[in-house]
């Protein structure tokens, strides 16, 4: 089941209630994750492959812009507080 690639997309609007990370990290978040996927995808072992996967998980964190993480403690780093309220 593959999900619609215009919905990694749907959140990028910071003013998005769904949004719990602010830009500077979600960009730090990308930077980081496409970083770590390189270094994943030149290792290949065990501890590439770890790597690769953290990478990927913190491209998504980016660009969706939510953290599930910061939800179970209600944390928001966005301008956005919205979430906090719900």
């Amino acid at each position: 089941m593959n999900p619609d690639p215009a919905s990694l997309f749907e959140n990028l609007n910071p003013n998005s209630k769904d949004v719990n990370i602010g830009n500077p990290e979600r960009i730090y978040s990308i930077l980081g994750g496409v970083t770590l996927a390189i270094y994943g995808m030149g290792k290949r072992s065990l501890l590439g492959w770890i790597a690769g996967m953290v990478g990927a998980m913190l491209i998504r964190r980016g660009i969706r812009g939510r953290c599930e993480l910061y939800d179970q403690f209600k944390i928001n780093t966005s301008n956005n507080q919205k979430s906090l309220n719900e």
